[in-house]
């Protein structure tokens, strides 16, 4: 007899089909809005090409010295991490949402989702209540006292 994966985990006896609802959407929102923020991250290599133009000395832009041209780069690139790595987190906190792991995750990515103004802000306060109820976290295996 083959061991399969299902959708569901037998933890999610304590779900109700509200439940399993929400933590769907709110796994579709992640992927969707993870794969959003990936796509939107690549402006900011904008800034970096910016950056290397002024470093070389742009005729275009004769007034901006190489100096800012190295901070426009510094620049660049750290907001290009920084919102691929929140666009992966997302897309592996939707991945949690569906398999009922990483409790802990998801709830501090909904913190940090909230600074994301407006959609980020509606999308983590809807995970942050839906992941506070006592169904939920007895099918993640956190069983409040």
């Amino acid at each position: 007899m083959s061991m399969e994966y299902t959708e569901y985990q037998d933890d999610d006896v304590y779900l109700t089909p509200d439940d399993r609802s929400h933590l769907r959407g709110l796994s579709i929102a992640y992927y969707v809005l993870g794969g959003i923020y990936a796509l939107v991250s690549v402006f900011y290599l904008d800034l970096v090409w910016e950056g290397i133009k002024s470093v070389a000395g742009d005729p275009e832009r004769p007034w901006v010295s190489p100096t800012s041209g190295f901070i426009e780069v510094a620049m660049g690139v750290f907001l290009f991490t920084l919102s691929e790595c929140i666009s992966i987190a997302m897309i592996v906190s939707g991945r949690h949402l569906t398999r009922r792991t990483g409790y802990m995750f998801s709830f501090v990515l909904a913190c940090i989702v909230c600074t994301s103004v407006p959609i980020g802000t509606v999308l983590g306060i809807l995970t942050i209540v839906v992941l506070s109820r006592e169904s939920v976290k007895a099918a993640y295996g956190r069983y409040s006292e």
